[in-house]
């Protein structure tokens, strides 16, 4: 990865600093001299830099004018600024004015110029790395990645698409991503963060359900140092990482009642306080929450703060299950089998008609993550050019290959009703189409399709790992009896 730093150098006199200049240069990173802000501007505005260097008077305006505009083309663009006019005229006039260092004089003060440029420098070079990283994760966050033609999924992206549009001028809203586990809530939420205005700022995302509950507080808001046993040293939270971009607390549902009031209060006043701090500092960041779980539900029980729930429903977007997408299972496979062949080296397979079959019938309680996994599975293990219906481990044990089934099943108040076609019907294989109808019908919750079948929970569970089917132990299937 290249690390070269780009340096707009803005001197009113180029003269003074062409040991400077060569000095960056021997660095192997880029400067782009002019002699007047205006210049600077339109270059900047044209071009970017990582670091700007103004060397003062400039000939056509003042530092002020300079850096207020530099700043309104690119709040994080770092300046050094040498020398003085009539705005800048101490290094305290310079700091006010935001500017990363200050130089009184660049003959006089070299070596301390030389320092302060060394140390702008190796902060660009971090910079350049998390542009990295930041891009490698934007890559797949556009619009394309929310892959779908089913009219749920159009509404979905209509609606993330109006939010972009509407906000363009930095102001957001609180978004709520709601829906089974699964279905893409992270996907969604950063599509959502990259292509806002907020696209070039930090995406910071949090499972709440994967942290206990008394490291969430700290990992949050931060802690001072001695805040407690183990605060060893003063360490930012995720709020202030977060600062001018995009906070996502996926399940937030998860998260216990005394730090919801927290959250709220935080939302509320954009401020926090540190862990063991009094002084209150103020974050500007864009909150997306997500939950498989219903909060209106937990609201009503008083499991989840009613006020926080309303502050949260701003915009709430459900994502459908995939189940409910039809052809957008055959679509979403073939995205994931090119990008999973790419990563792993091999030539992507196609989809037989049969698998295509499969994939459309099959009820996906894990949703697209279920998918995911599936479809990794196959290319590891299967080495073959064509993905056939058989290799899945979903369709294990629907038919003999001597021999065709047939079964229709028809539940109603009046009983069950069971047709039996063809020549054989393996007793495993009825009971585990039963279940498989019935995590369909209840929305894959294993509570409610437990009690639809009237069996206890952990006997449904004891069934489900014998015919294959995702459990608690993994990712996929709802055994929480509070949200059934």
């Amino acid at each position: 990865m290249k690390t070269t730093i780009s340096v707009l150098a803005a001197l009113g006199n180029p003269s003074e600093f062409e040991g400077i200049v060569e000095w960056i240069r021997r660095r192997k990173h880029t400067v782009n001299i002019v002699m007047t802000g205006g210049e600077a501007l339109r270059i900047h505005h044209d071009t970017g830099a990582d670091l700007v260097l103004v060397g003062l008077p400039l000939p056509d305006q003042k530092a002020g004018t300079l850096l207020n505009a530099l700043r309104e083309q690119d709040p994080r663009v770092g300046v050094v600024v040498v020398g003085s006019d009539d705005d800048i005229g101490s290094a305290v006039d310079a700091f006010d004015l935001g500017v990363q260092d200050y130089v009184a004089n660049p003959i006089d003060d070299k070596n301390d110029l030389l320092f302060a440029l060394g140390l702008a420098l190796g902060v660009r070079t971090g910079d350049v790395q998390l542009r990295f990283l930041r891009n490698k994760d934007a890559a797949g966050a556009d619009w394309r990645a929310v892959v779908g033609e089913s009219p749920a999924m159009q509404k979905v992206v209509s609606t993330l698409r109006h939010i972009c549009e509407r906000t363009s001028g930095g102001a957001v809203p609180i978004v709520l991503l709601t829906g089974e586990t699964g279905t893409g809530k992270g996907v969604i939420a950063k599509s959502l963060h990259y292509n806002s205005a907020r696209r070039n700022r930090a995406f910071v995302d949090l499972n709440c359900a994967a942290i206990s509950s008394n490291l969430l507080e700290s990992e949050l808001f931060g802690h001072e140092k001695g805040a407690f046993t183990d605060a060893r040293s003063t360490r930012i939270g995720l709020f202030e990482t977060a600062n001018g971009g995009t906070l996502f607390l996926d399940e937030i549902g998860a998260m216990q009642l005394d730090l919801q009031s927290k959250i709220l209060t935080a939302i509320e006043e954009r401020k926090i306080r540190r862990v063991g701090g009094n002084q209150a500092i103020r974050v500007d960041v864009q909150i997306i929450a997500a939950t498989h779980a219903d909060l209106a539900a937990m609201a009503k029980r008083n499991q989840f703060r009613v006020d926080l729930y309303h502050r949260l429903n701003v915009i709430a977007i459900e994502l459908p299950p995939l189940r409910d997408r039809g052809n957008d299972v055959i679509q979403i496979a073939e995205t994931m089998i090119a990008a999973l062949s790419a990563d792993y080296g091999i030539a992507p397979p196609r989809l037989a008609e049969d698998a295509r079959a499969a994939l459309r019938d099959y009820a996906w309680p894990g949703n697209v993550r279920e998918l995911r996994n599936e479809l990794e599975r196959v290319l590891l293990l299967v080495d073959e050019e064509t993905i056939r219906a058989e290799h899945f481990r979903f369709t294990s044990g629907r038919a003999d290959r001597h021999g065709t089934d047939s079964v229709a099943i028809t539940a109603s108040d009046e009983g069950l009703e069971v047709v039996l076609t063809g020549d054989r019907c393996p007793l495993d294989e009825l009971e585990r189409e039963v279940i498989r109808q019935a995590l369909r019908r209840c929305r894959g919750n294993v509570s409610r399709a437990g009690r639809f079948l009237g069996i206890s929970r952990q006997t449904l569970i004891y069934r489900l790992r014998k015919h294959g089917f995702q459990t608690a132990t993994t990712p996929g299937l709802d055994e929480d009896e509070e949200s059934a």
